[in-house]
């Protein structure tokens, strides 16, 4: 890659079900990033690391019609490393100065130290309670389960930083979702950027859009009628989401709002999240350092 083309990377991580798609989105919106989504996928020698044998074959927004992922890249990525990806997004176009990946295992990360060290990381937190209540939605399990599993996804990011040298922006979901433009504004600030107001309607910048996985449900904001249709309409949806997930989407499509249906949970259950003491005070140690003061 020529030095005048260099791109600077922060990656997005966090728990799972803690918002890294739709700041992801938000993100690409942007004129000057390029957001990947989880393309850590693609590559062969990430896959083989963790015992993954599953690849992506298109982009999850624009899918066959995509002008960026076409196959002759998703091959690159396949069978090279994440420079082939790099140099891809710095000839697409030569607005983007940023490229932002979203990944939740630290393998990833030390790949991607090899050959384009992180700048830094932007780590999406929610309450454990809220994160209960996702997790439970789409996988099941105990609160005891969710709470360890909480804690040692955060101290894996933490352990990351500090073995890196890394500077992270932790951003707390709730501040995201009530109060997208001066978190944004503050993420942007961050990372040397100019905030601009589509980020905070993203879906009017679909054609910017080019991330591979996450959260499904997000993607509905950017789908058109007939796609979205077949998805709340699929097996996956009516399993994992039910009636209920369907109502919610349809009444807050291409908005961005908090997400607080933890608070409907059965009160053992939330009482015993928020009796987690591990729990509880890594989430403390997050909001003392969240982007917004």
């Amino acid at each position: 890659m020529p030095k005048s083309r260099e791109l600077r990377i922060f990656g997005v991580t966090g728990s799972a079900f803690s918002g890294t798609t739709l700041l992801n989105f938000m993100l690409g919106a942007h004129r000057r990033v390029f957001a990947t989504g989880q393309a850590h996928q693609l590559f062969r020698c990430y896959r083989d690391a963790i015992g993954e044998c599953r690849s992506v074959d298109m982009c999850s927004v624009h899918q066959e019609s995509c002008d960026f992922w076409t196959k002759s890249v998703l091959a690159q990525c396949e069978q090279h490393d994440v420079m082939a990806l790099h140099k891809h997004i710095a000839a697409f176009s030569e607005m983007i100065s940023v490229v932002v990946p979203s990944f939740q295992f630290k393998v990833y990360a030390e790949l991607l130290r090899e050959k384009v060290p992180l700048e830094g990381l932007i780590v999406l937190f929610k309450r454990p309670v809220a994160y209960y209540c996702s997790r439970k939605a789409h996988v099941g399990g105990t609160v005891e389960k969710a709470a360890a599993k909480y804690v040692s996804r955060y101290r894996e990011i933490r352990d990351l930083s500090e073995a890196q040298g890394l500077p992270i922006a932790p951003v707390f979901y709730e501040d995201l979702t009530t109060k997208p433009r001066e978190t944004l504004g503050a993420l942007c600030a961050w990372m040397g950027l100019s905030y601009e107001p589509v980020m905070t309607t993203p879906w009017e910048a679909a054609d910017r859009l080019h991330t591979i996985g996450g959260n499904a449900g997000t993607y509905l904001h950017l789908w058109d009628e007939n796609k979205r249709e077949r998805m709340l309409n699929s097996a996956y949806w009516r399993e994992v989401h039910g009636e209920r997930g369907r109502v919610w989407i349809l009444e807050n499509l291409r908005r961005i709002r908090l997400d607080d249906r933890w608070k409907s949970l059965p009160p053992e259950e939330i009482g015993g999240m928020e009796a987690c003491v591990e729990a509880r005070e890594m989430f403390e140690l997050l909001m003392a350092r969240r982007t917004l003061p």
